[in-house]
């Protein structure tokens, strides 16, 4: 199974996702369409999927999620361990030449965005070039940007962004590992004019 960066796969996945609700409706495109690029309005409304801001990262202990069998017995498996999660602001952006078009394709924007239920989510969906690992998004935002050029411009965009969050795991080939030893250094301050004291201390961490 092709592996990317979880971000990449975060935004694919919304891609796809997109894609697949509108259908005809409106060409989606991953990144933030730049100056140079000519979206072709004309043709059909378009859809860009990008990250806004910066995405967080959290590590947690190793914990196995999966296990897959090689095919020859001598062969030792292959284990997917979670370390930790991603979260990304993601803004997805509508854009039209008339506002006709924005008020047709809007709603099924809407509707591509909110398939989570009852997962307590907006969104909820697989990266598929990444394990299958779930996505899941809530719309934290979501606007017309209308000024007063819109019109001259022919250019109605709508805008959502949504807060989505994805774990990030790691492959292992070989025996399994049932448990972590972690060795914790701790640096404690010293009186003035002493060296610093250093003790250790060894954390067991299971990982399933």
């Amino acid at each position: 199974m092709p592996t990317i960066d979880p971000l990449e796969a975060m935004l694919d996945a919304v891609v796809a996702e997109l894609a697949t609700g509108l259908g005809a409706s409106a060409n989606v495109r991953k990144g933030w369409p730049e100056h140079t690029v000519a979206l072709d309005l004309a043709s059909k409304p378009a859809v860009s999927v990008s990250l806004a801001g910066e995405p967080t990262r959290e590590t947690c202990p190793p914990h196995r999620i999966d296990r897959t069998v090689a095919e020859d017995p001598e062969d030792a498996p292959t284990w997917l361990y979670r370390i930790g999660w991603v979260r990304a602001t993601l803004q997805v952006d509508l854009w039209c030449e008339y506002k006709a078009s924005r008020e047709a394709v809007g709603p099924l924007v809407e509707a591509s965005l909110r398939n989570g239920l009852p997962h307590h989510a907006d969104l909820r969906i697989d990266a598929a070039n990444y394990h299958d690992r779930p996505i899941t998004a809530v719309i934290v935002a979501g606007v017309l940007n209308d000024d007063a050029d819109t019109a001259a411009v022919g250019e109605w965009r709508r805008i959502w962004r949504l807060d989505a969050v994805m774990d990030v795991v790691a492959e292992y080939t070989g025996p399994e590992i049932r448990e972590l030893v972690l060795r914790l250094k701790t640096r404690h301050a010293a009186e003035e004019g002493g060296p610093d004291e250093i003790t250790e201390a060894d954390l067991t961490v299971p990982t399933e």
